[in-house]
């Protein structure tokens, strides 16, 4: 904040000591103008001056620049390429050792990818044999520190491959752990759809998608990943579209496949959770199957989220779906109920105990000092991780309620464009501006319908694969395979004129 004070002279030493006592810093007039004090045109006239000269210069600085650009910019490039490939030279000799007999080369390469390292080596002459030890680090405790250190390549599919940007923004899956891209990629098209199912928007999607890897393909890898997730999630809003019947919130130009959301609620939130009972599930068994190939069998029987887990997660199901369908009553059939439920508490609650007895470990060895407090504090503590696990399922389920309640909202507020239009046509006399109002509002509200639950429904498809679905099995903490790539000229780029 810059302050100016007009006094007497005869202040002035005053107000100079309650600047300086509150801190303020004194910007003094430069010497060349104080001269003109008395005159303040002439002190005008010869800051102007300044001003003018200065801008003189800057213009002159900056033609010597682009005169030093235009003479030295070949060549600076050139040293600019030199140095760049030298530098990722000396990188990757760090990968390197010689011998007296040859060289050591130490590095990571999808197994896949082997036959055409060894193919390209012959190209050179390389007469040697080249040694490869494909290492399979699965499935042994001994191995598990080195696990940390092997990189992960995503899938390599064509198809699937832009859904990798979905799963490498939550983390990438560890050497021994499955790669889920194959999966999401199918569940969030499905639950995209599902909330945003209108032939007409997806379409639009769908043509934005494709127009932006049309004339924006030299952008990049992950501005064409997204723009190959935008055309899917358009494409699958159009399939959804069909099922319900519904073009630009309209539905009454085709008949749906299946039913109008608006019109089958109830269907609708059972389909939500059915949905969510089926992601945690599989998300369920996917850990299950991990701990097995890493010979966890503990935890892959009597872990969080592990057998008697998911037995417990489909007794609750299967129970619920038999009362409401009126196909099984709870009265009269509590010991069948304390059975179902109470026999997978009872194995999670006392698995270190069952672990012992069944798995043939120390059996031998003798209780030790403070044993059976160690063992009080573990019936505690699965008492309360269970009931965290029992919260976790029963919220992570109802949280799939919304995938239908932004379906209904979606339908609800396209057709109420529609409604808008007639209101306020209504109100314009005229053909030509009721024409107008019309169209107006059709377009600009069919465009915020789109680019807002269009963002809103990507962004709660994504929340729902992180912290509902990847939250059974994935952890993220893996390396990206990062391999070398050659250096081109077109992919290095120096702005000069900054």
């Amino acid at each position: 904040t810059y302050i100016t004070l007009v006094t007497l002279k005869e202040n002035d030493d005053s107000i100079k000591k309650i600047i300086r006592g509150s801190n303020a810093k004194e910007i003094k007039v430069p010497s060349q103008y104080t001269r003109w004090h008395d005159n303040t045109a002439n002190l005008l006239e010869s800051v102007e001056l300044d001003i003018w000269t200065i801008k003189e210069s800057d213009v002159e600085s900056r033609l010597e620049l682009i005169h030093l650009r235009d003479k030295y910019e070949k060549r600076l490039f050139l040293w600019y390429v030199y140095l760049q490939f030298h530098l990722q030279i000396s990188e990757l000799k760090k990968n390197f050792t010689v011998t007296e007999g040859g060289f050591l080369i130490s590095g990571w390469i999808p197994e896949n990818n082997l036959p055409g390292l060894e193919e390209s080596l012959r190209e050179y002459d390389v007469n040697s044999s080249l040694v490869s030890d494909v290492i399979d680090y699965t499935g042994r405790e001994d191995d598990f520190e080195k696990v940390e250190d092997i990189p992960v390549s995503l899938s390599g599919n064509r198809i699937f491959k832009p859904f990798t940007l979905l799963v490498s923004n939550f983390g990438f899956p560890k050497y021994n752990e499955l790669d889920p891209t194959f999966i999401v990629a199918l569940t969030y098209l499905f639950m995209f759809g599902l909330m945003f199912g209108d032939v007409g928007h997806g379409g639009i999607l769908l043509l934005i998608g494709l127009g932006m890897l049309i004339f924006f393909r030299n952008s990049g890898d992950e501005f064409s990943h997204f723009s190959w997730i935008l055309t899917w999630c358009g494409f699958s809003g159009v399939v959804f579209g069909f099922l319900f019947g519904s073009v630009f919130g309209n539905e009454h130009i085709i008949q749906p496949i299946l039913f109008s959301p608006l019109e089958e609620m109830n269907l609708l939130m059972i389909g939500g959770l059915a949905l969510g009972g089926f992601l945690l599930s599989l998300g369920i068994i996917l850990n299950i199957i991990q701990k097995f190939m890493a010979s966890e069998l503990k935890d892959a029987i009597f872990g969080e989220w592990s057998i008697f887990t998911l037995i417990f997660y489909w007794n609750i199901g299967l129970t619920s779906i038999f009362i409401v369908t009126g196909r099984w009553s709870l009265r009269g059939n509590y010991l069948i109920i304390s059975i179902l439920f109470g026999v997978p508490i009872l194995a999670l609650v006392l698995k270190d105990l069952i672990w012992k007895l069944f798995s043939g470990r120390d059996r031998r060895s003798q209780p030790g000092p403070g044993s059976d407090e160690k063992e009080a504090e573990g019936f505690v503590s699965s008492l309360f991780n269970i009931l965290i696990m029992v919260i976790d399922l029963f919220s992570n389920t109802l949280s799939f309620i919304r995938t239908s309640a932004f379906a209904m909202n979606h339908a609800a507020m396209s057709g109420a464009i529609f409604l808008v239009v007639r209101a306020l046509a209504d109100l314009v006399k005229g053909p030509v501006g009721r024409e107008i109002i019309r169209w107006d509002i059709l377009i600009f509200g069919t465009a915020g319908i789109i680019f807002l639950e269009g963002l809103v429904v990507a962004i709660q498809a994504l929340r729902l694969e992180y912290y509902e679905f990847f939250s059974k099995f994935f952890s993220g903490g893996g390396k990206p395979f990062k391999p070398v790539k050659p250096l081109h000229e077109e992919n290095m780029k120096i702005n000069f004129e900054q």
